[in-house]
Parts: structure tokens; C-alpha cells; sequence
């Protein structure tokens, strides 16, 4: 079987092996095949954590519309520019957003505030999640205060 003696004149795994045979030799077997054929012929050896499932990924996302805000500032590829963002984390909404020169505080302020009174006959904003790696910390301890004062209390979590 051209399996086992390409595994014996080779010595690579089965991941290896199948992609070996799909690009060098045509032939097209799953990786999974190719493995249960190994352990039958005792060339290679079962592995027990490759045989876990995973946890499903956990995602951070509220149910409620407006219950946390997702901020987050980066540079546009397009024009260079500061872009910042407030989104609602559970419809993925843009709430507020512009184009800057400079990505300030203040600027970050004012757009929280622009979702905040725009969406606030719906719910208040009660949580901001924002990425710390853009903002130097002195700037963003400035706009967790300011944050807190627009909400009327309510929670930060940074990244």
C-alpha cells in the first residue's frame, strides 16, 4: 500500500504524508485515513490529547441592545487618518464614529457622549469596553473619569 511505504521511506507524520501524496503524487487521502491506517500497521502511536474537543470559543457579546459599547481607535489604510468607533457589542451597530488627525481623549469623550444622548431614549450605555493599546494610560485614566461621568456610574472594562 503506497500509505505504508511511503511512511517507511519518508518517517513524517500523517499530516505530512497527506500532503505530500495530494501535491507530489496526486493522489488525494484525508489526513484521518491516512492516520487510522498508520495505527493499524503500528507506525505511528495514538495520542490521546489530539483526540479532545476543543471548548467552544466564548464570546463576550451581550444580549441586550446598548448594554455595552465597544470602543476602539486604529489608523485607516485608506488615508492615514485616526478612525475611532463606538459599537454596540450585541448587534454590532456603529453608534457614533469618526476620521481625526489625532486621536485625543477628548475626541473619544465627545463620541461616547454623541451615542450616549443619541440612543438614550432606547437604554443608557451602562459598560464600555475599550482596547488600552492604542491610548498611552495617562490618557485613557483621564477618559475612564469622564466616562464615568457621562453614564452616571456604570463600568469600564479595558483589554
Amino acid at each position: 500500500m503506497i500509505i505504508i511505504a511511503e511512511k517507511k521511506k519518508r518517517m513524517i507524520g500523517s499530516r505530512s504524508l497527506c500532503h505530500y501524496l495530494q501535491h507530489n503524487l496526486g493522489i488525494i487521502i484525508g489526513e484521518r485515513a491516512i492516520h487510522r491506517v498508520l495505527l493499524e500497521e503500528n507506525l505511528t502511536q495514538h495520542n490521546p490529547t489530539h483526540s479532545l474537543r476543543r471548548p467552544p470559543m466564548i464570546r463576550y457579546e451581550r444580549e441586550n441592545s446598548l448594554s455595552a459599547v465597544h470602543m476602539d481607535w486604529h489608523i485607516s489604510k485608506y488615508n492615514r487618518k485616526q478612525v475611532c468607533m463606538v459599537l454596540d457589542d450585541a448587534s454590532s451597530m456603529i453608534l457614533a464614529g469618526g476620521e481625526f488627525d489625532h486621536a485625543t481623549a477628548e475626541l473619544s469623550i465627545r463620541l461616547l457622549n454623541e451615542a450616549y444622548e443619541r440612543y438614550l431614549h432606547i437604554s443608557p450605555i451602562r459598560e464600555v469596553i475599550m482596547e488600552h493599546s492604542f491610548m498611552p494610560c495617562v490618557v485613557i485614566m483621564y477618559l475612564l473619569v469622564e466616562v464615568l461621568n457621562i453614564m452616571g456610574g456604570g463600568y469600564i472594562f479595558w483589554k
